[in-house]
């Protein structure tokens, strides 16, 4: 498949590398399609991880949270908390629009 067709693009707000699709996809030839196909998948396959990852700094906010001792504490946590929301449904609804299916349970947590 010709690089100009696509191209990885490394997302910061979602700390994973995401394909970004530079042709109509219904112009592409059956050979480029299945190439696309397993590059989507390439990136699909980094979202469980990530996602373990952000619930993993949300636990430990959760747990800081109980602690805070103040209200600037607080409530910067409960921002942090909120973005890492964000973050996490965002993957979800990217997995989701890939695979067709949400992530298994077991991923969270």
């Amino acid at each position: 498949m010709a690089d100009s067709i696509y191209e990885w693009r490394f997302d910061p707000r979602l700390n994973i590398r995401r394909l970004v699709l530079r042709a109509d996809p219904d112009r592409l030839t059956d050979a480029e399609r299945a190439e696309l196909a397993a590059r989507y998948q390439e990136m699909a396959a980094q979202i469980p991880a990530q996602v373990k990852a952000f619930e993993k700094r949300y636990m430990a906010c959760y747990e800081e949270l109980k602690q805070a001792e103040d209200d600037e504490t607080f409530y910067s946590l409960i921002d942090e908390m909120n973005d890492l929301s964000s973050r996490i449904s965002d993957l979800n609804i990217l997995y989701l629009e890939i695979e067709g299916r949400y992530l298994a349970e077991k991923v969270h947590g």
